[in-house]
């Protein structure tokens, strides 16, 4: 019976050893599989340009509106940028154009007196089918009794490339005896700093 035992004993030992075996190289290995996350690509914010005006004849009644037609912002010199938006009005023969041209010596946000040394703005009314004289009302003018305006720079963001601010101005011609031509509510954001 003492053999038996032992037998038994033996075939025990050897399957403990053979089950510890088993699971010792069965372990359970957990792997991570790697993911993959793909960037949002960067959409830049939409450029807008709009003002209210009034200028000869012509006049938004004091509604304030866009001015989005080739709006661009232009490096010319040194810290000097121009900033340029225009609009269409009408179709056909009965379509006008305008624009707003500001020139000025900016460095940073900040506050900027249009008129003032290497400081510009302008109002444009541009050519028709019928009329093919450009009219321009520059802050300049008249030299006896020019117009004012200010400008003001709310973003300079030389790594994003943005230019965004406030303005308004009045305008007059060599010819006239004083500013005849008004910019009010005047805002361009987002446009592109080359």
């Amino acid at each position: 019976m003492e053999k038996f035992f032992t037998g038994i004993t033996g075939l025990a030992l050897s399957a403990l050893l053979t089950f510890a075996l088993m699971t010792s190289s069965c372990k359970k290995t957990t792997t991570t599989t790697p993911t993959t996350t793909t960037p949002t690509p960067t959409v830049a914010p939409t450029p807008s340009m709009s003002a209210s005006y009034t200028a000869g004849a012509s006049s938004t009644g004091g509604i304030v509106e866009p001015f989005t037609s080739s709006l661009t912002c232009v490096h010319q010199f040194g810290t000097t940028y121009g900033i340029s938006g225009s609009a269409v009005y009408g179709s056909g023969s009965n379509s006008q154009s305008y624009t707003i041209y500001m020139v000025a010596n900016i460095t940073g946000t900040g506050t900027l007196s249009l008129g003032a040394t290497g400081n510009d703005a302008q109002f444009i009314v541009n050519p028709t089918s019928t009329n093919t004289a450009t009219t321009t009302y520059d802050v300049g003018y008249p030299q006896s009794n020019p117009g004012t305006g200010i400008l003001n720079v709310t973003t300079f963001n030389t790594s994003t490339h943005l230019i965004s601010g406030t303005f308004s101005f009045t305008a007059g011609t060599p010819t006239t005896s004083g500013p005849i031509t008004i910019v009010n509510n005047g805002s361009f954001s987002n446009v592109t700093l080359p």
